[in-house]
């Protein structure tokens, strides 16, 4: 029973998420989207604080993790909704399902070439 559960939430996240890049061009675009970010950063917080409060972590660790998730998802996602007002959504969506082929290009550019299975995942994760 528990399985079939996390099948039916990944389904739902899975069908939430292809439906956003549509949802976000018709009905976000007129907003401004550090706005867009900052709600779905505070909505998200509300959602994770439960979890970080049971964690028994230091406060500053809770606090420096919580600070810099916040800069690096809401600096991602400010820039990904303003990128609809330049592109349209198909293309926002094909940059976005290519980022695994950045990350791998990026790290083989700032040093020693990874193995064989980093690009064989990043392959994987577009593929699939």
């Amino acid at each position: 029973m528990r399985g079939l559960a996390g099948t039916t939430h990944l389904l739902a996240a899975s069908l939430l998420w292809a439906f956003s890049s549509g949802l976000i061009k018709g009905h976000l675009t007129a907003l401004d989207p550090w706005l867009v970010s900052c709600a779905r950063l505070a909505l998200a917080a509300a959602a994770f604080l439960p979890w970080s409060a049971r964690a028994r972590l230091p406060r500053a660790v809770v606090g420096r993790a919580m600070a810099l998730g916040a800069l690096q998802f809401g600096a991602m996602y400010g820039l990904y909704v303003a990128s609809f007002r330049h592109l349209p959504a198909y293309e926002v969506a094909l940059w976005t399902v290519l980022t695994p082929l950045y990350v791998v290009a990026l790290a083989r550019a700032g040093g020693p070439a990874p193995r064989w299975r980093a690009p064989a995942a990043a392959a994987l994760a577009v593929a699939g």
